[in-house]
């Protein structure tokens, strides 16, 4: 999945500057210290050590980063999960597998300041 979206970023969508964590160890530090900061952070909800929603509590917690539009990227969210997750206070929704026909389109929903709660 982590392939899929660096290809859909980078050579698709034309984004210039994409950076996939394997893990969230040091999530904020290394989140902080991308350059500029980025648009979106896609989350997926089972990462370690720190679950999504950690790192979402992380994200709204600091100053620098508060602002950024944060999604959830994971497997098995349904349309009844949308709620909670909005309560939660993230930006939107996109289910895995990650569809490459669709995504691109998703990504320009996003700059246009869409939310989006794709369960589908």
């Amino acid at each position: 999945n982590r392939e899929v979206m660096q290809t859909l970023l980078s050579d698709v969508i034309g984004v210039k500057q994409v950076t996939i964590f394997e893990d969230s160890h040091n999530f904020m530090e290394r989140l902080k210290a991308i350059d500029p900061l980025p648009d979106f952070v896609f989350l997926d909800l089972i990462v370690e050590p720190y679950d999504g929603q950690t790192m979402l509590k992380m994200i709204r917690a600091d100053a620098a980063t508060s602002h950024l539009k944060v999604l959830i990227v994971s497997a098995g969210l349904v349309s009844s999960h949308v709620e909670k997750y909005r309560n939660l206070g993230f930006d939107g929704l996109i289910t895995k597998p990650v569809d490459m026909m669709t995504f691109p389109a998703i990504v320009k929903r996003l700059e246009a300041g869409e939310h989006i709660w794709q369960t589908d």
